[in-house]
């Protein structure tokens, strides 16, 4: 989910002039919504990493190193919002210094790369994870009083305050596409995980409940996502209760996540809030996530929290033969609704510019 994607009407709704700079290729046509709400829009290539500068900056950081775009932001003085650790090479630039800056943090970056060292199986993307890593917690060092880091978890403030010592921090929930919550009443026919199945901590989420949770109940699960490995499919050929559905659409996907009686969403990596969890909470009915992910997201009140094996097990055992009510809706719009609201979250942050 694409934070900054949906921060951009919001933010030109309130009649902010947006000035946007993205990395990109200059062939590919710019999306219509662009142009629609920014004033102007400039699109730079990712620049040539030496030999030198990887030793120094994490690849993140220094492939959005690019002097034209220095120079443009130099011929004013308009603050300036840096999307993720990626962007902020100009923190390191003297000529920014006093600039009003402000860095937009969904994650803490050398965190997620150390957990993605330990899951890969690979030796040399290990070895590539936990060099990055290193190098991102030495540039987040480096540019700590540099902006204001906002975040979107209390924990990640926390963080960046106690451990990183940044002094100036503040948390906005995620801008997202949904403004209303879609959850129906009763109960659907199956149990759910989906998302991105090629990226490597959502297999191991995947192959964790089939071969851990679901193998020991008699409940129906699909997993549905795109590029699911072969020996993920073969996996789920082993059970009478288990199916894959590969790279389905994005009204199909909709539709699937609308049916399911439970949404299950395993997570062994603790960083940001999840899209998919999100998705589900405002189009799907009971919701189960690892207690690590929901701590610190506000959410509590609506997501069922499950630890070890057994406590997953036990919930959808429970779950399962519990409808889904008007309660149960009425609540987590009260949630939702108030934490993720995209017109309440651009006042706050456009207050924040202007007052600091």
């Amino acid at each position: 989910m694409a934070d900054r994607f949906y921060k951009l009407p919001a933010l030109a709704a309130a009649g902010i002039h947006i000035h946007l700079h993205c990395f990109g290729d200059d062939a590919a046509p710019l999306p219509p919504c662009l142009t629609q709400y920014c004033a102007s829009v400039h699109v730079y290539p990712h620049s040539r990493i030496s030999a030198a500068t990887i030793l120094q900056l994490p690849c993140m950081v220094a492939s959005r190193k690019n002097e034209q775009l220095f120079q443009r932001l130099l011929h004013d003085d308009y603050p300036v919002l840096m999307e993720g650790i990626h962007c902020t090479a100009l923190l390191l630039d003297d000529r920014f210094a006093g600039r009003r800056c402000f860095v937009r943090l969904q994650q803490v970056q050398h965190r997620s790369y150390q957990q993605q060292a330990r899951q890969s199986a690979n030796l040399l993307r290990k070895w590539y994870y936990r060099h990055q890593a290193s190098l991102l917690l030495q540039h987040e060092q480096r540019i700590a009083g540099k902006a204001v880091f906002i975040t979107s978890l209390d924990a990640d403030a926390d963080f960046y305050r106690e451990y990183m010592q940044y002094r100036h921090t503040a948390v906005l929930p995620l801008f997202i596409p949904q403004q209303q919550v879609n959850s129906e009443e009763g109960s659907g026919s199956y149990c759910l995980y989906h998302g991105d199945l090629s990226a490597g901590h959502n297999e191991q989420a995947a192959s964790w409940l089939l071969n851990q949770v679901c193998r020991n109940i008699d409940v129906p699960l699909v997993i549905a996502g795109c590029n699911p490995s072969p020996r993920l499919q073969q996996q789920a050929r082993q059970w009478t209760n288990t199916c894959v559905v590969a790279n389905p659409s994005a009204p199909e996907l909709q539709d699937i996540i609308r049916k399911a009686h439970i949404h299950l969403l395993p997570s062994f990596t603790n960083t940001g809030v999840p899209g998919k969890l999100l998705n589900a909470l405002f189009n799907g009915r009971h919701c189960i996530a690892h207690a690590p992910v929901l701590r610190s997201t506000g959410l509590s009140a609506i997501c069922h929290a499950a630890g070890v094996t057994a406590q997953w097990i036990q919930q959808i055992s429970a779950l399962y033969r519990q409808p889904f009510t008007l309660r149960d809706i009425t609540l987590r719009k009260q949630v939702l609704l108030q934490r993720y609201n995209n017109a309440g979250n651009a006042a706050t942050f456009i207050q924040w510019i202007w007052e600091r």
